[in-house]
């Protein structure tokens, strides 16, 4: 569901913002207001991206209303973000970017499509692959959808070797990705960068799957902007 299909009214004007951010409450000896000082900056459609993302983050695929936070509760939401919506909200402002995200998949095929309109190749190009450490902490930040498609894509590996298609478990993985050879580790990594929700089985596979990917991305982003610019007419 779109703001464009709420009823909800607009949290805000949209006039130049000059909303302080609300004093501390009375049992807050001192607390940083940092987050919401960087909305209050951020040009009219970066707060409105900051404030459609954090409903997004609560109600998508769950059929719940599209409804807003006051404005002068932003700090509040971040606070007590989960920790891949606050990535999600410092890269909307660090960024400027004007479309909200849905979920982590969605700022992460942002983040893959910046660095490749920018003129990044899909996979080297300076990136280092992710330590074993690493890649199962970034495994389990991504989304549900990402982690699974990791796993179905060791399981397509092994099956070629025993002829069973079984996932690994969650308690082996660790050991899976360092015993992986390089060719495997840079497609797991480009999985987790691209936010790929689909099991991938070579290298030689990423230019097709990156293609229909940026076709949908940008048909979904194309969508969440005309519906923004209907609103606020």
């Amino acid at each position: 569901m779109s703001r464009a299909d709420s009823t909800s009214p607009p949290p805000y004007s949209y006039e130049n913002s000059s909303f302080a951010p609300p004093p501390p409450r009375a049992d807050e000896i001192s607390r940083s207001w940092d987050f919401q000082v960087k909305f209050e900056a951020a040009p009219e459609d970066v707060r409105w991206a900051i404030l459609d993302t954090i409903t997004a983050w609560k109600v998508h695929g769950r059929g719940l209303p599209w409804d807003y936070i006051p404005r002068s509760d932003v700090q509040d939401a971040y606070d007590a973000a989960p920790n891949d919506l606050k990535i999600a909200l410092d890269y909307i402002v660090l960024y400027n970017v004007t479309t909200y995200f849905s979920d982590d998949m969605d700022r992460r095929q942002h983040d893959y499509f910046r660095r490749r309109d920018d003129g990044w190749p899909a996979i080297g190009g300076g990136r280092k692959l992710l330590t074993a450490v690493q890649f199962m902490q970034d495994f389990y930040a991504s989304a549900n959808t990402v982690q699974k498609a990791i796993l179905m894509t060791f399981a397509t590996w092994d099956q070629r070797r025993t002829q069973v298609y079984e996932e690994p478990r969650l308690d082996h993985l660790r050991l899976k990705y360092e015993q992986a050879s390089e060719d495997k580790k840079i497609l797991l990594n480009w999985m987790l960068e691209s936010g790929a929700d689909y099991g991938i089985a070579t290298l030689r596979m990423i230019p097709s799957h990156e293609e229909s990917t940026r076709r949908a991305f940008d048909r979904i982003h194309e969508t969440r902007r005309h519906a923004s610019s209907l609103f606020r007419r």
